[in-house]
């Protein structure tokens, strides 16, 4: 093509058309801009192309890492409801004088539950890499980054206070106070001495308190959670 358009002008030269050679070259060189810009464009859309793959392949793995976050949730959610209940049952036998010795054995045992919430965050991680920019969807792109830049950070900052209290105040009451015989159950070493305990009783109060904000806290975000997803999987959906 190049030896083509060489030839071309060459003749025109020689056969002395000057105007007609300028023409020719102006017109080459516009054929040259317009096949840059082609290929700038193609260059473009493949780069485009590219970057929307890469998105989508991070909100299909953010997806699979937020359903798994959201199992670990229910799972946690579920031992913090069953450590509340069983805290509101022995606050409340202090109030009676009765004893249902089977019962209260595993209220007592469940009082020392725990758990700790382990988010995945790998397809998070992945994208503060690339950039937030490549989600094309600002609404999407700012609640990503409220759920894993506040929402988590507050579950972390939730239990680790949790975690404070109860290695601090709560395992240590327990253990002076109540003898651990199965993985089900525990009772009081003296039954008597344990209704009379101020300390025990306020503690338990106090664990009451925190189970109660700690799942309320729970509930909400797992729902806000829960929701992305859902956005997540409107957009795969729109895109795809």
């Amino acid at each position: 093509m190049i030896k083509f358009f060489r030839k071309t002008r060459q003749y025109l030269l020689s056969e002395g058309k000057t105007i007609a050679y300028f023409k020719y070259s102006i017109g080459e060189i516009a054929l040259v801009v317009v096949g840059i810009l082609i290929a700038l464009q193609i260059n473009n859309w493949n780069e485009e192309k590219k970057q929307s793959n890469t998105e989508l392949k991070i909100l299909e793995a953010m997806k699979e890492n937020l359903i798994s976050d959201i199992q670990d949730m229910e799972t946690n959610l579920a031992i913090y409801s069953n450590g509340l209940t069983s805290t509101v049952e022995i606050l409340g036998w202090y109030s009676t004088s009765s004893y249902d010795k089977d019962s209260l054995r595993y209220y007592f045992g469940h009082l020392r539950d725990h758990a700790f919430f382990i988010e995945t965050t790998s397809a998070y991680e992945n994208l503060k890499t690339i950039g937030f920019e490549i989600i094309t969807n600002d609404s999407l792109k700012k609640n990503i980054m409220h759920i894993y830049g506040k929402k988590y950070q507050l579950i972390e900052n939730l239990e680790s206070a949790r975690s404070d209290f109860v290695y601090s105040q709560l395992y240590p009451q327990l253990r002076e106070n109540l003898i651990t015989y199965s993985m089900d159950g525990a009772y009081p070493l003296n039954i008597s001495d344990l209704k009379r305990n101020h300390r025990f009783y306020e503690t338990l109060k106090f664990n009451a308190g925190d189970l109660y904000l700690l799942i309320d806290h729970y509930r909400t975000i797992k729902g806000e959670v829960e929701s992305l997803v859902k956005q997540i999987e409107a957009q795969l959906k729109e895109r795809k």
